[in-house]
């Protein structure tokens, strides 16, 4: 069971979320500080973009005295693709941006140029509480 603040934690970074995206977005909680965010009809680059930005809303938040960062991979589901596999390449490029020092925004362009890759993104992304 969560404690209050990590519970108080939580719902301020869902909507620090959910206020930085469009009506058409979808926001998950996956696990633990994990959210999903699909995004449809997305690129890459732009998914890249709104990562960067929702880094930049969260950094700092101070919720019960404590600040709390956000590390975000994100990946893209072709037509083709299964959903998993992008889930996987994400959760990957999440574990990146932990290791290359937290706090930032990784993208896994699945060997294709970013500003190639048309379709919708999805976002893993997992709340860091210092």
């Amino acid at each position: 069971m969560a404690t209050r603040p990590a519970t108080t934690c939580l719902k301020e970074i869902a909507n620090r979320i959910t206020s930085a995206l469009r009506p058409s977005d979808l926001v998950a909680r996956v696990g633990g500080e994990e959210f999903a965010v699909v995004m449809p009809e997305t690129d890459l680059d732009a998914g890249h973009r709104i990562a960067e930005r929702l880094c930049s809303r969260i950094a700092g938040t101070l919720v019960e005295d404590v600040a709390v960062t956000v590390s975000i991979g994100a990946a893209v589901v072709h037509p083709e693709g299964e959903l998993d596999s992008a889930l996987r390449r994400a959760d990957a490029a999440l574990y990146e941006a932990k290791r290359a020092g937290r706090n930032r925004v990784m993208a896994d362009g699945n060997g294709e140029p970013l500003h190639a890759i048309p379709d919708g993104a999805i976002m893993p992304t997992r709340l860091d509480v210092n």
